[in-house]
């Protein structure tokens, strides 16, 4: 499918939404808290400071 310019000018969409910025945000957020509860463990665990189950 070929369009022409006339066609081309009606094409909306695709902009960044405030939606799309707050997901991402929230994704940022999720991998820094994963990293955060890593960095503990391994900390924890270098350090002998376990807590027996």
């Amino acid at each position: 499918m070929i369009l022409e310019d006339k066609d081309l000018c009606k094409i909306t969409g695709g902009s960044i939404t405030a939606s799309l910025v707050g997901e991402f945000i929230k994704g940022l957020s999720v991998i820094i808290d994963i990293g955060r509860m890593l960095g503990s463990a391994i900390r924890r665990i270098t350090s002998n400071r376990q807590c027996d189950f």
